[in-house]
């Protein structure tokens, strides 16, 4: 029997998250994997996993495209992603929001 007192990788999945509210891609994903590392099985490490690559594919893409098409790219990602209520995710979509903005001002330089 393994005594687990400080739930590690409920730790790293936290981690992860707080580093995918940042945008902080390779981070978020060193954490989600080590947490995965620790319980192979643990539901949020897998999908905070998903939700960074999604995330970062998302942005490569939109990083890829002109101005407009990519503001029309970033916004449909936005809209179609299921977030929580959780402070990350919170943090999360104003991090996207303020990308969003930035794509915007740009066209207008």
């Amino acid at each position: 029997m393994q005594l687990n007192l400080f739930q590690w990788e409920a730790i790293e999945t936290g981690e992860g998250y707080q580093d995918l509210s940042r945008l902080e891609f390779a981070e978020a994903k060193r954490h989600f994997a080590q947490a995965l590392v620790i319980d192979p099985d643990h539901q949020g490490a897998r999908r905070g996993l998903e939700e960074t690559e999604f995330w970062e594919e998302s942005l490569a893409e939109a990083d890829s495209l002109p101005p407009e098409k990519a503001l029309v790219l970033l916004w449909a990602r936005i809209i179609g992603f299921t977030f929580s209520n959780s402070a990350s995710h919170l943090d999360l979509r104003r991090s996207l929001l303020r990308r969003l903005l930035s794509i915007l001002s740009g066209m207008n330089d």
